[in-house]
């Protein structure tokens, strides 16, 4: 047989094979056993399964309202289909488009609330994000690539630049602006993490996108995917040439000055006072500690015992669950000394870390595989004293108190509901709220009476609710301006939390005391610090200060005394508000509010 026949056989082998993915390719199995069923709009095929009729029907409404704005955005036509599969087979938040072919998303899960930036839902988020790429993909996609999946080279960063922006996200802490400012202002030694190297891959290419919208205009974005060469094929440095006159590599060094300045100058701004001319390399006060660790990636820290998950080496490819006994007095000199180590458990992923305050008890939650297959977080108890690991079922974000019982979250039929299982392990229903509402994490007060949780609700506000375990009645309910990004108690009075500053999205440490009702907000610090405990007038924290890998630190807390900061446009900062020509509008037919 010829090379070039076994070459198009090959190809043409490729696409049918890609045409079956749908959520094998993410998660290896395609659900064959289920019944799977079809709307149709204009434009859109949602493919689903029950018990999802009602979410396929808005899945359906926001496609289409979508599919109408990218037509005007792009400025095309597709001529065929979008179809987009819509499966709760697997609690994870995940959505992805195969170039032009077909789209899969995972609904009814609860974690996805720090994947965005914003107040939307996630169904809308992740619809319009996927149908941007699809749009991409159909703009620049070859003649042959109706016979075989040969598409032209456009780089990832990009096309993910383009999903966020027309689909309309805001630059935000979540979407790219702790990890582009991780990268630019931290210390510039060690290895990042392939966890940071993939946020900012988002980073970048949402950047990039941006600042090309805001200093060239958004028209040009779009030309830039209607370049064809005389084959007529699609090249992505000859399109970028032609649209702004200079090449990609010379755009990039101009793109690296222009965000070096934003991000030191938004530093100098905060830091610098009169005749202080070394401000700018003063990037913040917090103090690194000593570890033997290179990187930590969670930590509860009870009395004198420590919980953590972290990596003694760049290239360690996976995190060890460790306890120990902090030396107090190692702290006086910058330094996390640890005695008395114990190694739990090695492990590629934890979704949430809990020490019980008598330092008797541990609980973790890290996604595995159930019944049918199905990936989920799966609940876990280990006793310190005798060295026993037990496992559970399905469950988030658990919280464990001196007893050995476990509150955790569960998204179940009849709501998003809270649950404990007992120290003789039976599971009882203790707290449940609205199916729409979605929890993003939970945290136990010292003596065991209150559990915090935090709250998207389905009017897509923000807040902290505080349950009162003893009678299962909700104590309080605190308004947040943003999604808590991190929260916990600093005794059984004060809860300590982070929130995102709507200006230049720095985390604020906040500090609410609930009998009194009066809050503390603290000058935020420019490596986005998530408290771990306040001892004294020092809060350790972790932060992202080298470069992406979170070590733990201190600083002194300043409260805040100045009004709160306003935006204020200039040529360095413009980027950071611009918004495309057309808003996709929500299920409801509403433009989409962008923060």
């Amino acid at each position: 047989m010829k090379p070039y026949v076994l070459i198009i056989i090959l190809l043409l082998t490729i696409s049918q094979l890609m045409g079956l993915g749908a959520f094998n390719s993410f998660n290896q199995r395609n659900h064959p056993e289920l019944n799977w069923k079809s709307i149709k709009t204009l434009n859109c095929q949602i493919i689903y399964h029950d018990p999802l009729e009602p979410q396929a029907h808005q899945a359906a409404e926001i496609a289409q309202n979508t599919f109408n704005t990218l037509v005007k955005t792009y400025q095309m036509t597709p001529s065929r289909t979008c179809i987009i599969y819509i499966s709760d087979q697997d609690n994870i938040a995940n959505g992805a488009a195969a170039l032009s072919q077909y789209i899969f998303i995972w609904v009814n899960q609860n974690d996805y609330t720090t994947m965005f930036t914003g107040n939307d839902k996630w169904l809308r988020k992740v619809i319009s994000h996927e149908l941007s790429h699809w749009f991409v993909a159909n703009s620049i996609e070859k003649w042959l690539t109706k016979l075989v999946l040969i598409y032209p080279s456009f780089p990832h960063p990009m096309n993910e630049g383009y999903a966020q922006y027309f689909s309309g996200e805001p630059w935000g802490y979540n979407r790219g602006d702790k990890t582009l400012k991780a990268s630019i202002l931290s210390a510039k030694n060690g290895i990042p993490s392939p966890q940071f190297e993939g946020n900012l891959f988002y980073a970048e290419g949402f950047s990039k996108v941006r600042y090309l919208a805001a200093m060239y205009g958004e028209d040009s974005l779009i030309k830039l995917l209607q370049y064809r060469n005389k084959s007529p094929f699609y090249s992505f440095k000859s399109a970028f040439s032609k649209v702004y006159k200079k090449d990609f590599s010379t755009f990039e060094e101009e793109w690296r000055r222009y965000i070096y300045t934003y991000y030191y100058g938004q530093v100098y701004e905060q830091k610098s006072i009169i005749a202080d001319t070394s401000s700018a390399g003063n990037i913040n006060d917090f103090t690194p500690l000593k570890t033997d660790y290179y990187q930590f990636t969670g930590m509860d820290w009870k009395r004198n015992a420590l919980l953590y998950t972290a990596k003694k080496t760049v290239n360690q490819n996976y995190l060890d669950l460790m306890l120990a006994d902090v030396v107090s007095d190692s702290l006086k000199h910058g330094k996390l000394k640890l005695k008395n180590t114990r190694n739990i458990l090695k492990n590629g992923n934890f979704t949430k870390i809990s020490l019980s305050d008598n330092g008797r008890w541990a609980a973790w939650a890290s996604y595995t595989r159930h019944k049918n297959g199905r990936l989920a977080p799966r609940l876990y108890r280990y006793d310190v004293q005798k060295h026993k690991l037990k496992h559970f079922g399905e469950g988030n974000y658990p919280e464990i108190d001196s007893t050995g019982g476990i509150y955790y979250q569960k998204l179940g039929k009849d709501g998003n509901n809270i649950w404990y299982i007992t120290p003789g392990n039976t599971s009882t229903k203790v707290h449940s709220i609205s199916f729409d509402e979605q929890i993003g994490n939970m945290s136990l007060s010292p003596d065991g009476s209150k559990l915090a949780y935090t709250v998207f609700d389905g009017s897509k506000q923000f807040n902290i609710t505080i349950l009162d375990v003893r009678t299962l009645t909700v104590q309080e309910t605190l308004s947040l301006t943003g999604m808590a990004q991190s929260m916990k108690w600093n005794n059984n009075d004060e809860l300590l939390y982070t929130v995102e500053n709507p200006v230049n999205f720095c985390l604020e440490i906040v500090k609410y005391n609930i009998p009194e009702h009066s809050t503390v907000t603290y000058i935020d610090q420019a490596y986005n610090s998530i408290p771990i405990k306040m001892i004294g007038d020092t809060l350790y924290v972790m932060a992202e200060y080298n470069k992406g890998a979170k070590i733990p630190g201190s600083f002194v807390p300043q409260s805040s005394k100045l009004p709160a900061r306003s935006f204020t446009e200039n040529y360095y900062n413009k980027w950071v508000k611009v918004k495309p020509l057309f808003s996709i509008p929500d299920s409801t037919g509403n433009e989409t509010v962008q923060n």
